[in-house]
């Protein structure tokens, strides 16, 4: 979930036929999307590795199984030990998507291709662009994907105490300013 920015159930509903060969794409169908509309991801390498590590049921389809014939439940338990693990418990799985483009968005990232993400109609697009404009930005996305895998993996090396994972927002804000930056190889704000 955290490195694909996928809803909780799409994850949970994964299926090793919904990835290619090489586990660099997955592409999830419509029956299982909240908007009815197949969603392909590209998955960065974190992701791959991830996948790699999961012990495969010879006969079922489902990745991530405990009886290999239903998806994985226990969320609420699972949440609950993540709260006491990381002593926060104001925040919900959901907020993982949200914190996710926001990051994104903070380092450069388009907005559309944010919402292309998270499989939602692109909101700055107005309604005549949204007939027209048929670009999935695909490339985009998975440019963003990898760098929010780079970022999370760098955020999981800090040590919990260390200075440097925390970040003093308003000094942050007074030092970039007005001025946006750009991620190299990536267009757009």
């Amino acid at each position: 979930m955290l490195l694909t920015l996928a809803r909780r159930d799409e994850v949970a509903g994964m299926r090793w036929s919904e990835l290619s060969a090489d586990l660099g794409t997955w592409t999830i169908p419509g029956s299982r999307m909240k908007r009815g509309q197949a969603h392909v991801v590209a998955l960065p390498e974190a992701a791959r590795d991830a996948l790699r590590a999961v012990k495969r049921i010879k006969g079922q389809d489902l990745v991530f199984s405990t009886t290999g014939k239903t998806p994985v439940s226990g969320f609420t338990r699972a949440k609950a030990a993540l709260d006491k693990a990381a002593k926060v418990t104001d925040w919900r799985l959901h907020d993982i998507r949200r914190t996710g483009v926001s990051a994104l968005a903070g380092m450069g990232f388009n907005p559309v291709v944010a919402d292309l993400l998270l499989a939602h109609k692109p909101a700055s697009l107005s309604t005549v662009a949204r007939v027209y404009q048929r670009h999935d930005y695909a490339a985009e996305r998975a440019a963003a994907l990898k760098v929010w895998a780079e970022h999370v993996a760098r955020c999981a090396a800090r040590k919990e105490d260390s200075p440097e994972n925390v970040a003093d927002l308003a000094a942050h804000r007074a030092a970039r300013g007005a001025a946006s930056f750009q991620i190299p190889g990536v267009r757009g704000r």
